[in-house]
């Protein structure tokens, strides 16, 4: 979404001198997000890759506006139910790859294809690309992490969304993020 790439590139000055920071947008959903990301993978060996975003919380505990730091993630479309608990076919839990644990609540992840809070409670946030992040950098040997403000509860209507709110505590995080690099 070209609103969350506006809303972190004036954190990029943030970054410390000598550290080349680049901002592209993928697209929604896993295979979109796979395909570009293979490209700028294998053109510019990045060293590490930031997965940024809005989200919506399935964890009620998790604010609207707050940043999280997506530690693990899943793609959850490919699973089943039991006793109303979403149990994954693949066991491939993704998980961020980097030592930089930043000021900001730890979330799990349920990398979705169909918005449907209910399938995925046991997880804390959702969004539509982050396994897929996880997974390209893994193969390819690339610290990752990925920042993640909320907008919204799952199964919330879209008017309901505060998706600026979002977008300004996401771009606050990015450049804090960078600060510390």
């Amino acid at each position: 979404m070209k609103e969350e790439l506006d809303a972190v590139i004036p954190s990029f000055a943030k970054a410390p001198t000598g550290c080349v920071v680049k901002g592209i947008t993928t697209g929604m959903g896993m295979t979109g997000t796979s395909r570009v990301l293979s490209r700028v993978i294998d053109e510019e060996k990045p060293d590490l890759i930031i997965d940024t975003g809005i989200c919506g919380a399935i964890n009620h505990n998790v604010p609207i506006g707050a940043v999280v730091q997506v530690v693990t993630d899943v793609e959850a479309p490919f699973g089943v139910m039991r006793e109303g608990v979403f149990v994954p076919f693949i066991n491939e839990i993704y998980t961020a790859k980097n030592k930089l644990m930043l000021p900001y609540l730890k979330a799990s992840g349920a990398t979705v294809s169909l918005a449907c809070g209910e399938l995925y409670g046991e997880f804390d946030v959702e969004s539509m690309e982050g396994a897929a992040v996880f997974a390209l950098c893994d193969a390819h040997d690339i610290d990752s992490m990925q920042l993640r403000a909320v907008s919204n509860y799952m199964n919330t209507p879209r008017s309901e969304w505060k998706i600026e709110l979002a977008l300004i505590e996401l771009g606050k995080a990015m450049g804090d993020t960078l600060a510390l690099l």
